[in-house]
């Protein structure tokens, strides 16, 4: 009987281990036994302690000469084979290191132009998804608000963000024209009821899609603290949509609003749970050490 061949081991930098998507793919990679790096922006990130990995501090992607220079020194320090980004806004800030990263040996997965734009940006976001029949929420711009449904109940965002960050809800379309003044190139949405929940996917070259559901429980400053996964079909398969129609692969996460509650906890709460237990218990041990917090890579002196 002929043995399948064993899986190389690969030098792995999986980014954003401070969210679930990165930290979970960071983790079961090395289980697999790929020697994995992990960065992530937020020094107080539970990735960061995470054991079997090892972790660096970076700068933010909307820093993007710092950004660059974190993320190129840590490739060279580790010797990285490859990159794999779970934020959505580095992969801006990716393309446009591609052929740096490629010269250097280190191969990418990234989406293309289009696809980022249509991520990053939430008007193009709607305009895309409206394209192809896709559910989403009346969408204009400030100009524009005559043109939504009257008696609705409105939200007032930027374009570009994440983190509820200058995230207005209001009443009417006079008050919505008001908070268009207050958020920085804002669009304006009918606010929709029920709950809120996050996909959490893989999409393969050939557009096959993996996705796993979780419902938020405590949501701090935008950003999904606790959740739990569930499984709904109707709502997998509108997740599946959303990525065909944005033209997405590689790891994903997705938030979005669902009417119906169906919740079933499954394999990757249990994941969790053992994730925390053993951050904590990475953090007691590095306490009791002495051990430092993950820093930032040192950079080369800049010439002037």
């Amino acid at each position: 009987m002929q043995r399948e061949p064993e899986e190389r081991p690969v030098r792995l930098l999986v980014t954003g281990v401070g969210g679930a998507p990165g930290l979970d793919l960071a983790l079961t990679l090395a289980e697999r036994g790929h020697k994995v790096a992990g960065t992530d922006a937020n020094p107080l990130a539970p990735g960061l302690l995470a054991p079997g990995i090892t972790t660096r501090l970076v700068a933010r992607a909307d820093s993007p000469v710092d950004y660059e220079a974190d993320l190129l020194q840590v490739c060279a320090d580790l010797q990285i084979e490859a990159v794999v980004p779970t934020v959505e806004h580095e992969l801006a800030r990716l393309l446009s290191l591609k052929d740096t990263l490629a010269a250097a040996g280190v191969r990418t997965w990234l989406p293309t132009p289009a696809a980022v734009a249509a991520s990053t940006d939430k008007w193009t976001f709607h305009q895309v998804l409206a394209a192809h029949q896709v559910p989403t929420p009346a969408t204009v711009l400030p100009t524009e608000i005559d043109r939504l449904p009257a008696g609705v109940r409105l939200v007032v965002k930027p374009r570009r963000g994440q983190g509820a960050k200058d995230l207005y809800y209001c009443d009417s379309a006079e008050q919505a024209r008001v908070l268009c003044q207050l958020a920085p190139d804002p669009i304006v949405q009918q606010r929709l009821d029920g709950f809120e929940f996050s996909a959490d996917c893989l999409v393969d070259r050939a557009g096959r899609a993996s996705v796993v559901l979780r419902r938020r429980l405590w949501v701090a400053g935008g950003l999904s603290m606790v959740a739990t996964t569930f499984h709904d079909e109707e709502a997998a398969e509108s997740v599946r949509q959303t990525l065909a129609a944005v033209g997405a692969v590689a790891v994903r996460r997705a938030g979005l609003h669902h009417r119906r509650q169906h919740r079933c906890p499954g394999r990757h709460d249990r994941d969790q749970r053992q994730v925390r237990r053993r951050v904590r218990a990475e953090r007691s041990r590095r306490r009791r050490s002495g051990r430092a917090v993950p820093q930032r890579p040192a950079r080369p002196a800049r010439r002037t």
